[in-house]
């Protein structure tokens, strides 16, 4: 769907010149005529907690930055998980910002485990990638991810296909400075596919119906 935030995409194929026909919408890099960045991600309940704030103050004053911030409500987790999903969007700088925002508060909820519950590992984050999209983060031969880890310090490993989800679980993991290095590659990798564009809004999974059983202890950001 496509919201106020989100105007509607030129078509991939009239871009490149060729017929719609004659062209995959999911491996075509389509520039983002709308000035709008988006990455989408999953947090853990004390850090979702930390974001929102009290009386949802935290988010009011990120959303006064000047970009776009979803959270999905309270117990309404991606799929095999027990965490939530965020969308961050808005001009470059402003995704960066409120970014850095995430990566302190999982840092925050990192130094104080809860009594019950999932904990908070904040040397990875989380993000939510459209299954098509993958492969460009990846490249062939991993030369992509390879490249990009290298230049950052960072590690990138994408989880494997939730069967009835048509997104996966791609981790960042590092020191925080590393992770938000390398987030920074990926989000401008992913924005240029309109696949990641057109779903990056969507924080609400509960129509979403997995085949996998729910994993054991999900609250922990890093993939196994």
């Amino acid at each position: 769907s496509v919201s106020a935030n989100h105007p509607p995409q030129p078509d991939p194929a009239a871009v490149m010149g060729e017929p719609p026909a004659k062209r995959s919408r999911a491996f075509i890099d389509v520039p983002v005529t709308d000035g709008i960045y988006y990455i989408k991600l999953m947090v853990t309940e004390p850090v979702a907690s930390a974001i929102i704030g009290k009386g949802g103050s935290n988010m009011k004053a990120m959303q006064e930055m000047g970009g776009i911030v979803k959270i999905s409500g309270s117990g309404v987790y991606f799929p095999t998980s027990n965490n939530r999903p965020v969308c961050l969007g808005g001009a470059p700088h402003v995704v960066g910002e409120l970014l850095q925002v995430i990566l302190d508060r999982q840092a925050e909820a990192s130094a104080k485990p809860p009594a019950n519950g999932p904990s908070t590992d904040a040397s990875a984050l989380n993000l939510l990638v459209p299954n098509c999209t993958v492969s460009r983060l990846i490249g062939p031969g991993g030369e992509v991810r390879n490249e990009m880890c290298m230049q950052t310090g960072a590690k990138l490993s994408a989880r494997d296909r939730i069967p009835g989800v048509l997104e996966r679980v791609v981790t960042l993991s590092g020191t925080p400075e590393q992770i938000y290095a390398l987030a920074q590659l990926v989000i401008d990798k992913m924005n240029l596919c309109p696949t990641f564009r057109e779903g990056a809004q969507t924080v609400d999974y509960r129509h979403v119906h997995a085949t996998a059983a729910p994993a054991k202890g999900g609250g922990k950001g890093a993939a196994s």
